[in-house]
């Protein structure tokens, strides 16, 4: 039996039969892997810390046929904070829909799993709806999937001052192609300059971003309406966050 030892973060937990888990478990070493944790939910199980949603750890696992299995598990940090805010939990859930949903099984994950670990402690500091669009581009671009910003994804043009986004043109539209597209938003020329800044821009320096809240409207419907287009649906969580964050 092949055994090996991963650094991960638990993306999420479910319950399967009264006391297993089965795990999505986003691993420095091996990108995102699926581990059933069995007999975790024991109150004497030494694995219970460690297979909650969130937690970073430490896990031994063994290989199986389809799915690999939890021997060990040791956490290496948790954020109750994370679970006793709603806001905060709405936040980390979509989070991690999301980059279960957009990052590949068993690729190569070191960028996502510092993301993934950096975004989890930057909402423990502040609820700040500018790093939930850091982590929404950032892995946009880490799937393969960053938005054409520079030129018309259509005719290659310029975009000029009259642009528009289109998730399913792939990026940015100039006005003439704008128009003939139903889908496409119009947004603001910094909308999609504040879009290119956060591909690489450290949680650490957001409090240094002041968009105004016309670009930080308009960031948020085109990053939302581009992850739809390629999840072709809605994430779970995305209309509870949005109801929170109205309310």
């Amino acid at each position: 039996m092949r055994l090996f030892n991963i650094e991960a973060v638990v993306l999420q937990a479910r319950a399967v039969r009264e006391a297993d888990r089965l795990l999505v478990l986003l691993s420095r070493e091996r990108g995102k892997l699926r581990a059933m944790a069995f007999g975790a939910a024991k109150p004497t199980s030494r694995k219970r810390g460690a297979v909650q949603p969130f937690t970073h750890g430490r896990y031994l696992l063994a290989a199986g046929k389809e799915l690999y299995t939890v021997r060990q598990a040791e956490e290496i940090a948790s954020w109750p904070a994370l679970h006793g805010d709603l806001v905060r939990l709405a936040y980390a859930s979509y989070a991690a829909e999301l980059s279960a949903a957009f990052l590949p099984e068993e690729q190569p994950g070191e960028a996502a799993f510092r993301l993934f670990l950096s975004f989890l402690r930057s909402l423990v500091a502040a609820v700040n709806p500018l790093a939930l669009r850091l982590l929404e581009a950032r892995l946009l671009f880490l799937a393969g999937l960053w938005p054409r910003l520079a030129a018309c994804a259509a005719c290659g043009a310029g975009p000029g001052e009259g642009v528009f986004f289109s998730p399913g043109a792939g990026g940015v539209l100039c006005r003439r192609c704008g128009r003939e597209d139903p889908q496409a938003i119009a947004c603001h020329p910094g909308t999609l300059r504040l879009l290119g800044t956060l591909r690489s821009w450290p949680f650490g320096r957001l409090g240094s971003l002041r968009p105004d809240r016309t670009v930080r409207e308009e960031l948020q419907r085109i990053l939302e309406a581009t992850i739809c287009y390629h999840l072709e649906g809605e994430p779970g969580s995305l209309n509870f966050l949005r109801r929170l964050e109205q309310g």
